[in-house]
């Protein structure tokens, strides 16, 4: 066996080899940089510290530069939008989640980022709580991404698909080929039409290897014909033999072949305005369908632990910093990369494999966050 030599290393890491003290200088550049890129899958924290190891590991460690990128604040979102400006990078991984009450440009600043980073994005997580901007939602639904495979989406203007545009669906092409999986995180509870509304407005603009969908904060109730309504809606989703007659709405379009699985995490009205008799309604017809769709066979209906909500503003369950540990423990390998399309994506991971129950945070009233808006702008004129 020959020695390696040093002109068929990475350049920046050619040094005098020492017999017998074998260094990473002499590793074969395919394996050097596999190991910066399993290293650099934390949201940029380690990519930035090779950075300062040395000027070999500055130069090498350029390759990877956003390559996973976590922001958590709106000063991190204006910063890498401006340094995605000066020198633009081959962003992979994207995770964002503003959960504070947002600037005006907020939205706009994202939509830089995203515009810039469509080429090469592969994953994507924007979970925004208070931007109420629809200019964001709008450019992902025209701009073209052809890697992207996974793709989750909390945005407050995402629930009024339906009625930001009057045909929302006429100029539908294929933007995300490569898209596998998608969730649609409602911030205010919505009807199973608008949820499924909203999917489809991907879905429509996604290729054939979509194959798991998600939406979340889906509202249900057990008064009235308001139920059997549902119902009826979602079994014409899942191409199920419909009970009640309905009148075929234009803008209902039914689940493609290419999906296997389609999640549903559902949330009821709190217990002061609904019976334990109505609730265990809701329950058996949801369960009732499911049974139905799975002795049919084809696309697997998952219905998760259901939410209570009032009437109001449905706060996350999740807190930002739990969202970026799961998105970080998912690109470093330690969770599948479809366990937010799992049952067990009502649950989070922790220690030794197993599993905790997620906490449920209380909801919080409309009156309160636009109170909050409204301090925020008499501070900023002052």
């Amino acid at each position: 066996m020959h020695e390696r030599r040093p002109s068929s290393l990475h350049p920046s890491l050619r040094r005098r080899h020492r017999a017998g003290h074998p260094t990473m200088d002499y590793l074969p550049v395919e394996l050097v940089e596999r190991i910066c890129l399993f290293a650099c899958c934390d949201g940029g924290r380690t990519a930035c510290s090779l950075r300062c190891v040395s000027r070999s590991f500055y130069d090498l460690s350029g390759i990877f530069r956003f390559h996973t990128v976590s922001i958590t604040s709106e000063e991190q979102i204006l910063s890498f939008r401006d340094a995605l400006n000066e020198s633009p990078a081959n962003v992979r991984h994207l995770f964002i989640a503003v959960y504070d009450l947002a600037g005006m440009g907020i939205g706009e600043a994202v939509g830089n980022i995203l515009r810039d980073a469509s080429s090469g994005l592969e994953t994507l997580t924007c979970l925004l709580e208070e931007v109420f901007d629809d200019s964001l939602y709008t450019l992902l639904l025209s701009t073209c991404f052809p890697r992207l495979h996974h793709l989750t989406l909390r945005h407050p203007r995402v629930g009024n698909y339906l009625i930001l545009r009057p045909d929302p669906d006429a100029d539908a092409r294929i933007i995300y080929p490569e898209l596998r999986a998608l969730h649609v995180y409602h911030t205010t509870p919505c009807s199973i039409f608008a949820a499924h509304g909203s999917l489809s407005a991907f879905v429509l603009r996604a290729g054939s290897k979509l194959a798991h969908l998600r939406a979340s904060v889906v509202a249900f109730t057990g008064k009235g014909s308001s139920l059997d309504s549902d119902m009826t809606i979602l079994r014409a989703v899942l191409a199920l033999q419909s009970r009640h007659p309905i009148s075929c709405h234009p803008r209902l379009h039914t689940i493609p072949n290419s999906v296997r699985t389609y999640i549903i995490e559902p949330c009821y009205p709190p217990k002061i305005f609904q019976t334990s008799g109505e609730e265990q309604r809701i329950c058996d017809q949801l369960e009732e369908v499911r049974k139905e769709n799975e002795e049919r066979g084809g696309t697997r209906l998952v219905i998760l632990p259901a939410r209570m909500h009032q009437t109001g503003w449905c706060h996350d369950h999740k807190p930002a910093e739990e969202w970026r540990e799961q998105w970080v423990l998912i690109q470093s390998g330690k969770l599948d990369s479809l366990f937010e399309w799992t049952p067990d994506s009502g649950t989070r991971p922790c220690r030794g494999g197993q599993y905790e129950e997620a906490p449920r945070a209380p909801i919080r009233n409309v009156s309160d966050v636009l109170k909050q808006m409204r301090n925020r702008m008499k501070s900023r004129q002052l």
